[in-house]
């Protein structure tokens, strides 16, 4: 697997490409958040995976005090073979936990 880096504040998606499609239930979640330009920069405490199509949380990554940047490396379990729209979002602690960025992701179990 190859991984893309980019300078750029934002949030990164690495796996799963979007429309990708997945002979298993189980799909790798690989996706990095970056923001670092100043004074007003928002802070990301960690990144969520959320399945859309069900309206469930998959995935977390681990949890911190207001980083600039923050990773997520682990495996979802979709319910059933199908068609998914995944929501990959960045979480701010000091705005009530709203998403800095959202990335979506469709996927396609077969």
């Amino acid at each position: 697997m190859s991984f893309t880096v980019s300078p750029d504040l934002g949030l990164y998606v690495n796996s799963p490409l979007n429309h990708s499609i997945w002979a298993t239930t189980s799909v790798p979640i690989s996706a990095y958040a970056y923001e670092q330009s100043g004074a007003n920069t928002p802070l990301v405490d960690h990144i969520e995976v959320w399945n859309v199509t069900n309206g469930t949380k998959l995935a977390e990554s681990p949890t911190g005090v207001g980083m600039n940047s923050v990773f997520i490396d682990q495996t979802v379990k979709l319910p059933k073979p199908g068609t998914y729209q995944l929501a990959i979002i960045d979480v701010n602690p000091n705005d009530g936990y709203k998403p800095v960025h959202t990335a979506h992701v469709n996927v396609t179990v077969r």
